[in-house]
């Protein structure tokens, strides 16, 4: 609670988050060097951006999620009778199409729906706990990782990968650049080393 009533046009230092006097040389809590460019100004519009990069992370997490889910219960529901009923009603419409259906290997399509389907799904759960760990501004390299991991498994949902695996991983940069964020937490005041706390009288 040491800076809880300081006011907002005070220094943050990038290292422990602590905020400091403007003019401070070395941060009193980790002993950073504030002179060399290791302050920056503490605005509220940090903890918004990251926010945002949350809802992102977030709504990428249960879509994906969703559609992991659905591709994995297809692969469930995916039978020889399945496919045969499909076969004898498309025959009269689009014989093409039942002729392929009807020369399609199930078992290789069912092992490819579960495995599309658990790389997607994977992806999903890499996001959405990416996002609750961003929303409690707690561990910050496992926020980072596992936004990273759900980018890169996102290329299950291709050809949707070209675009989600970009975003992906500008939404884990934006992630890796806000450590002070994390470092300052919710209520914007971290607790100091214990070293470097006073010692009691």
């Amino acid at each position: 609670r040491h800076d809880r009533d300081m006011s907002d046009d005070r220094n943050f230092c990038e290292e422990c988050g602590a905020r400091v006097s403007p003019g401070t040389q070395f941060c009193p809590y980790c002993g950073a060097d504030l002179v060399g460019g290791s302050t920056r100004k503490a605005d509220g519009s940090s903890s918004g951006s990251l926010d945002t990069v949350r809802i992102f992370v977030l709504l990428y997490g249960v879509v994906a999620a969703g559609f992991g889910l659905i591709a994995i219960v297809s692969g469930l529901a995916i039978t020889e009778q399945v496919i045969q009923t499909l076969v004898d009603q498309m025959r009269d419409i689009n014989p093409d199409y039942a002729s392929t259906l009807e020369n399609l290997d199930v078992n290789a399509l069912k092992a490819s729906l579960y495995l599309e389907g658990g790389v997607i799904l994977a992806s999903g759960v890499c996001a959405l706990l990416s996002s609750m760990l961003i929303k409690k501004l707690t561990n910050h390299s496992m926020a980072t990782v596992l936004c990273a991991v759900a980018s890169i498994l996102s290329v299950g949902l291709f050809p949707l990968c070209i675009v989600t695996i970009p975003v992906g991983l500008y939404m884990t940069y934006r992630i890796y650049k806000a450590k002070s964020i994390f470092s300052r937490g919710r209520r914007g005041c971290p607790r100091p080393p214990t070293s470097l706390l006073p010692s009691p009288v």
